[in-house]
């Protein structure tokens, strides 16, 4: 929407106008005039050959007390789609009620451009002194040169409220060719980079205590453990270089938290400061929140947050299963029933060749003899009939290529890092880990809010026992670091610390499981503050140049690299040797049972009168 306040409108102007509009890239005009709407209409057809939208209002003397009326001021500059425009004449006998409406309504903003027409810069410099023009003001002025020419010249004010001056600089001319002549091709942000030195008010979140008892300046300064508070200090250097880029100064007021609302509805701690407008930016960054929209300004990403679920992954291999997991049920299965047929086959073999009614070669120790030679125990017969021969070496070779694959596994679950089985959530949730959080409020919350249905199943789990599960970054660290925990934390600052206190063996064994994707924070400013396009212009420059990345690498904590290089003797832990106790104590327990039962069974024999037992084995064995 474009606006037109003028006493006159003559040719050249509207030449002029015509190549404003096109500069700025505007299709509808709007002429607010303080003469009778009959005067401009002959002019105003002329604007039609740009393909533009026009319409008259009139200001005139007798109807300046109805425009007065704020909600009927307002509605000369509701915003229609796309880019829109004011143009005025200073000279305008109603311009100084009208400009001064349009200060309190904060019309001089970046939504709209300005194009003014003067007689003199000295005269424009007392009309807009006055008036709330910043920084982000678009604002240009144009002022008479000679009878066909005219100076082309930017007005801005640093910043109006914490004392800055009125500034206006050339920037170019029209007249000659009848076209705009720009001197600079700088962005209107860059141009007025420059601050005066002014000194602006901001707003930082560190809670309490302090480290080393420094003061929040001193901690603000320091760059030792840049774990401790890493969000707010790596801004905080971010905007000590745009305090030079800019040659400005600030003022920092402290709080201890971020935001809560009282029982009234209004917003305290930082984000309440700059929502009322008693600082100029909060150095703290904030995510955005649709409860935030409308009420605060975001700029652009200055820091990111990592949440995470942090633990030492159990082992895979119990005590158990250790010493059965090499070869699965199927196989074991398979391999008994192979070793009662061969100890079956073994004993018919050598009865036929020696011929005899009884010998030795029992069933009971033909299974010795088989699974003594599956067990690499070897054979210490001997045979005459070339069939026994070839029988034996075929179990000699079956029981080598059984320890291959035997022997192979267990040595590689020692030497091999266990596989990973915990990846996501809904392996997490179901584990036997037990969920902790950190207490930071932005942690907490963003777990509430996730979309993952086992993210919420967790969060539940951990508020039924808030008072436990909810504990500070350190003893959360301090309980990860064992068997069995999980940690949900921001690990922007968590894997600095974690650094310090695990082995190198703890940090191979360190797992991760994400809920959400890396959350960005925005410093943020007052509603239509003029100093946002400034910041986030400054911080964009700052990722353009690799800046932020070499900042981000200092303050934002990297996952520990595990170090495999080392050469380490692999040792057998209780876990892995324990089950082999449980099969010895298991054939023990066997082993007395038939003991048992054989003195049970000679015993019975004995007291009946019966025949001695020809042999040491069970009766039910002995026969041949």
């Amino acid at each position: 929407m474009v606006c037109l306040l003028a006493t006159t409108v003559t040719s050249t102007n509207v030449n002029l106008i015509k190549d404003y509009i096109k500069y700025v890239n505007v299709k509808t005009v709007l002429f607010i005039t303080c003469e009778r709407t009959t005067k401009l209409l002959e002019m105003v057809t002329k604007l039609h050959s740009i393909d533009t939208y026009v319409n008259v209002w009139s200001i005139s003397n007798e109807s300046v007390t109805v425009a007065s009326n704020a909600s009927n001021f307002t509605q000369f500059f509701v915003r229609p789609k796309g880019s829109h425009a004011v143009i005025v004449d200073l000279d305008c006998e109603q311009i100084k009620f009208f400009l001064r409406q349009s200060s309190h309504e904060v019309l001089f903003h970046s939504e709209r451009s300005w194009l003014m027409f003067s007689k003199s810069i000295g005269r424009s410099y007392g009309i807009l002194g006055q008036e709330n023009i910043n920084l982000d003001a678009d604002v240009t002025l144009v002022t008479r040169l000679n009878h066909n020419e005219y100076r082309i010249s930017d007005v801005y004010n640093p910043s109006k409220i914490r004392g800055g001056r009125l500034n206006i600089t050339t920037i170019g001319t029209w007249g000659r060719n009848r076209r705009l002549n720009m001197t600079t091709e700088h962005l209107r942000i860059e141009r007025q980079r420059d601050l005066g030195g002014l000194t602006m008010l901001a707003t930082i979140t560190l809670p309490s205590p302090i480290p080393n008892n420094q003061t929040f300046m001193e901690h603000l300064e320091s760059n030792e453990f840049p774990q401790i508070n890493s969000l707010d200090r790596s801004t905080y250097k971010l905007f000590k270089l745009m305090m030079e880029m800019h040659n400005f100064k600030v003022l920092i007021h402290r709080t201890d938290h971020w935001v809560t609302v009282d029982s009234m509805g209004h917003w305290t701690g930082t984000l309440g400061m700059v929502q009322r407008g008693e600082v100029d930016f909060a150095i703290t960054g904030a995510r955005h929140q649709d409860d935030r929209y409308g009420q605060v300004d975001a700029t652009a990403n200055s820091y990111y947050i990592q949440l995470k679920f942090l633990f030492q992954h159990p082992k895979s291999v119990t005590s158990s299963n250790v010493f059965l997991s090499p070869l699965n049920e199927v196989v074991w299965i398979v391999l008994v029933l192979f070793g009662l047929f061969t100890a079956f086959s073994l004993r018919q073999s050598f009865l036929l060749e020696n011929k005899r009614q009884c010998t030795d070669y029992t069933y009971s120790n033909s299974l010795l003899i088989v699974f003594g030679m599956l067990f690499q125990q070897g054979y210490g017969g001997s045979t005459n009939y070339m069939s026994s021969k070839v029988f034996v070496i075929s179990v000699l070779l079956l029981s080598f290529l059984m320890f291959q694959f035997y022997s192979s596994f267990i040595i590689s679950s020692l030497l091999i890092e266990p596989p990973k089985t915990i990846k996501t959530m809904k392996q997490l949730a179901h584990s036997k880990l037990k969920c902790y959080a950190d207490d930071v409020p932005y942690v907490i919350d963003n777990l509430k809010h996730s979309q993952d249905e086992s993210a919420n199943e967790i969060y539940h789990q951990i508020m039924r026992d808030a008072g436990t599960r909810i504990v500070s970054v350190q003893n959360g660290l301090d309980l990860m670091k064992k068997h069995g925990y999980a940690l949900n934390t921001d690990v922007s600052y968590a894997y600095p610390k974690l650094k310090a206190i695990l082995t190198d063996k703890q940090i191979c064994n360190l797992q991760e499981v994400s809920y959400i994707q890396s959350i960005h924070g925005y410093p943020v400013v007052p509603v239509k503050s003029p100093l946002k396009e400034l910041i986030k212009l400054s911080l964009r420059k700052f990722h353009e140049t690799g800046i932020m990345s070499h900042h981000w690498d200092i303050w934002i904590g990297k996952k520990p690299k595990c170090n495999k290089s080392n050469i380490e003797l692999v040792q057998v832990d209780w876990t892995h040797f324990v089950s082999s106790l449980y099969v010895l104590a298991t054939g023990i327990t066997t082993s007395v049972g038939f003991l048992s039962i054989e003195v049970f069974t000679n015993w019975y024999h004995r007291t009946r009168g019966t025949k001695q037992l020809r042999c040491s084995a069970p009766v039910w064995w002995i026969k041949c």
